[in-house]
This record gives C-alpha cells, sequence and structure tokens, in this order.
C-alpha cells in the first residue's frame, strides 16, 4: 500500500492574472520559461511507499507543481491518508491572526478529540520556542519564524504525508536538527516525506527522482543521482545548490548567472 501515488498526472503552467507577477516573469524568466497554459508535468508518474523520504530534482516550476499537486490532489493524485504541507514562504497560515490563534484553527479543522487537540498545541507552542511571539500578529514574524509555527504545528499531529519545500532551510540550525530528529522518528512509523531539493533532503530521504522536461527521467539513490546532476541555470538555483558544493563555487555560478541576465536585458531593450 503506498501513501502516494502519481499516475500519469499533468499539469500546466499559472495564468498571472496580476500585472506585477506578468512583469516579473517576463524579465526574470525560470530556466524554462513557460508561456501561460503550458504543460509542465507531462505524464508524470511515481509512488511514495509509508516510511520513505523521497526527493525531487528538477526545474523550479516542475517541481513546485508536483509538490502543490501531492498537497491538494488532482486528476491521476491519490493518498492513503491526510497530506500536510510545510513551505518555506509560510502561506499556509492566516496573516492577520496571531500565532496561537493560527494555532487554534489548525487544531480545530484535525478530525481528533478535543482532548488530544489540546496535547498538541501544548506540544507545538513549546516545540515552536517562540515564546511570547506566539500573541503577536503572523505578518509581524520573519520568515524563520512562520516555518517554525508551521512545522511545529504538522510534527505536533503527524500527517502520513509531509510535503516539505523550503520551511526547513528558513529554520535556524537547532531547530532544523530538532525538527529532522523528530522527523525520522515519524518516517520510522510510517509517515511518508516529499520535498524538493535542499539540505533537509540529505538527511531525511535515501532516494531521488529526476524531472526534465517535464517528464520523469530517472529515480534512484540520493547521493548518486545528486552527484550526478547538474543544477537548473538561474541565480535562485545557485544559492540553493546541495551543501557538499563550496560557497565559493556556489557565488561564482550566481555571478555569472547575473552577468547572463543583465546581457540579455541589454540586448531586449536595444532590439
Amino acid at each position: 500500500m503506498y501513501a502516494l501515488e502519481f499516475r500519469d498526472v499533468t499539469a500546466r503552467a499559472p495564468v498571472y492574472k496580476k500585472a506585477g507577477k506578468r512583469i516579473l516573469h517576463t524579465f526574470f524568466p525560470p530556466k524554462e520559461p513557460r508561456q501561460a497554459g503550458e504543460p509542465l508535468l507531462m505524464g508524470v508518474s511515481f509512488t511514495l511507499a509509508r516510511g520513505e523520504g523521497l526527493m525531487l530534482l528538477g526545474a523550479r516550476e516542475e517541481v513546485r507543481a508536483a509538490l502543490d499537486l501531492a498537497a491538494r490532489g488532482g486528476a491521476g493524485v491519490k493518498a492513503a491518508g491526510d497530506v500536510k504541507t510545510a513551505f518555506g514562504a509560510g502561506e499556509e497560515l492566516v496573516p492577520r491572526m496571531t500565532g496561537e490563534e493560527n494555532a487554534r484553527l489548525f487544531m480545530e479543522l484535525l478530525p481528533i478529540s478535543r482532548a488530544a487537540g489540546a496535547c498538541a498545541l501544548m506540544d507545538a507552542y513549546s516545540f515552536s520556542r517562540l515564546g511570547a511571539a506566539l500573541k503577536k500578529p503572523v505578518n509581524t514574524y520573519t520568515p524563520a519564524m512562520r516555518a517554525q509555527l508551521r512545522l511545529s504545528l504538522v510534527l505536533s499531529v503527524p500527517p502520513a504525508v509531509l510535503v516539505e519545500d523550503g520551511a526547513l532551510a528558513k529554520c535556524n540550525l537547532d531547530f532544523a536538527d530538532a525538527c529532522v530528529h523528530r522527523i525520522r522518528g515519524e518516517l520510522s512509523r510510517g509517515m511518508a516525506f516529499l520535498c524538493a531539493q535542499g539540505d533537509a533532503a540529505g538527511r531525511l530521504c535515501l532516494s531521488a527522482l529526476r524531472m526534465e522536461g517535464g517528464r520523469v527521467k530517472e529515480r534512484g539513490n540520493y547521493g548518486r543521482l545528486v552527484r550526478g546532476y547538474r543544477a537548473p541555470r538561474d541565480m535562485k538555483a545557485a544559492f540553493s545548490a546541495p551543501l557538499d558544493v563550496p560557497p565559493s563555487a556556489r557565488a561564482r555560478l550566481a555571478f555569472a548567472q547575473s552577468l547572463r541576465l543583465m546581457q540579455a536585458m541589454l540586448m531586449r531593450l536595444r532590439g
């Protein structure tokens, strides 16, 4: 029995309705720019077993599309249980509500008893290490604080599948280590873990799946695939390169890509 299954899944690039996002997408395109409505995923199929950690490699748009579908479901996506997300931007939280109000809302939406919810709430408060900041609105939080709150809530009542994308990278090292320790314990008890490339992947995932051109290219051992993987050519990916790449090399790659971007913009203006 699989915790998560993708079978011939197709996803299309988003249509940007806001002018600001359209302009940003025009001048700072991803590695493989997609027109609105153009397919991002084409016939993607894979399975995630209980207790397994899987990392997705590929262009940022493709990986995020797969993670979004795993979280919210869709045609061809089946999950054997509840799926919870921990995204780095903290978009799951309600900005105008305080941390405590967000936590209570999270527990109220879970199919658990009040007593179990109260115990989980106390566990989340202590594990988050936010203290008095829990009484402040979430829109006053730093990215690290939002990530800590979301991870604490999700791990207080472990789901069948945890989808993580950058949340662990936002946290400080001590809190990230505590999360990794707890997630490992949940993996041993059957929770499945799906994530994008990052530091947590190497510590929690034994296997990886590489996508290219919207299709599954290869699946295998995490260490082997990461060593042979060439990161997408964009500045954001350069800074999120694997940790076994020296920081100086990542900085040089980011600088080279910024020069290419400036040259492309100058050529566009001259034309």
